[in-house]
């Protein structure tokens, strides 16, 4: 077993790369602690530079895997990708499908040849919430998606020996699964897989009471950790992951508290996603740093951005009291490569006090990363 399948046996903790201080803080962290961190990163977020890059500093693919690869040649990173599927950009929302999977195909090709070693292979995006097909529509898309990363893992000169894959989602259809059904799925997968000389999937992710709105986690066991639908739930989860040899995997960790956080990891849940919590803690962070120092007027022209970028709206509750601050708030981290924040920021750093910006972000978002590490080390 090599130290990549060690780690994805490990009790881990898996970030979404929010931002370039979010993935500095996660290779900082990492590496002083020696404690490996996964980076997973969404086609939003990062995407192949055929495709356009993402949000998170311009990012592609190629130059993300670049940057941290004496990082992941350590071990101290591990690099993933988060709901890879078609229609995970928005525009590719008036594609047909044979195009969209086209496109995630090429997507997969890149972290493939990038170095990625966890591929996520969700096309949820595919399945209408109630569609009495959709467990079938699911699974069909799964399996291909899986043969087609084998096929390209395949022509490769140098067949690569450490992918693995991560089945399933987080996402609304997969409440409609029982957990009979995720059974069956994860049993069509394994026969296909074999079938076809394909790698089983590594790790399997379904909810399992947490869900992120807002600043908040609103999920069943986030709110009441005796919840008893779902702990029965994580608890038939759990026994069908283990009988597929497979870790389940939690989503959506963001903003829960600690107790809940130890409840899951004694249980026997393994994995932990957080991501848009991160993003949060680095806003609130800059905003304080600004108006600390006397610089409000950068903070309010900051906080005018993200509110008219409305990135805030997928986050929304459907009776939201939150007010044009907080929605700012929310979409704070999806404005750091604007070309409007970028102007901003060449302002701030005209000033002394700004020398230590950059530090002082990464401070704390390394306080929130230890908070996790505390628990699942």
């Amino acid at each position: 077993m090599n130290n990549e399948d060690n780690f994805l046996r490990m009790p881990s903790l898996h970030l979404g790369p929010m931002s370039r201080n979010v993935i500095a803080a996660s290779v900082a962290y990492a590496k002083e602690n020696a404690w490996p961190i996964c980076l997973i990163a969404s086609r939003r977020q990062i995407d192949s530079e055929e495709i356009g890059g993402g949000y998170v500093n311009g990012l592609t693919t190629e130059k993300f895997a670049q940057d941290l690869s004496l990082a992941v040649k350590s071990k101290q990173i591990i690099l993933a990708r988060d709901h890879g599927g078609p229609y995970q950009r928005n525009e590719e929302n008036q594609l047909s499908l044979e195009d969209a999977m086209g496109r995630v195909e090429r997507s997969f090709f890149a972290d493939i040849n990038a170095g990625f070693n966890v591929l996520h292979i969700d096309p949820e995006k595919c399945v209408k919430p109630g569609d009495p097909s959709g467990l079938k529509v699911f699974t069909e898309l799964t399996c291909e998606l899986i043969s087609r990363c084998n096929r390209i893992l395949v022509s490769m000169p140098k067949r690569r020996s450490n992918i693995r894959f991560e089945v399933g989602t987080d996402e609304g259809v997969a409440t409609d699964f029982t957990p009979e059904q995720w059974e069956e799925f994860l049993g069509d997968v394994k026969e296909f897989c074999a079938a076809e000389a394909c790698l089983m999937p590594i790790s399997f992710s379904v909810p399992l009471g947490t869900k992120v709105k807002e600043t908040q986690n609103i999920g069943g066991l986030a709110l009441d950790k005796h919840n008893p639908f779902w702990i029965k739930r994580v608890h038939a989860m759990l026994g069908v992951a283990d009988r597929f040899g497979i870790m389940l995997k939690l989503h959506n960790v963001d903003y829960i508290s600690m107790d809940v956080l130890k409840l899951y990891r004694e249980m026997g849940v393994l994995q932990f996603n957080v991501a848009p919590e991160l993003g949060v803690i680095e806003t609130r962070a800059l905003l304080h740093y600004l108006r600390s120092n006397r610089m409000d007027k950068y903070a309010d022209s900051f906080m005018d951005i993200a509110y008219k970028s409305r990135m805030w709206e997928r986050w929304m509750l459907i009776d939201s009291k939150a007010d044009d601050e907080q929605k700012a708030i929310i979409a704070g981290h999806y404005v750091f490569f604007t070309p409007e924040y970028l102007r901003l920021l060449e302002e701030i750093r005209t000033y002394p006090a700004a020398n230590n910006l950059d530090a002082y972000l990464i401070a704390a978002i390394s306080k929130a990363i230890k908070k996790y590490h505390t628990i699942l080390k």
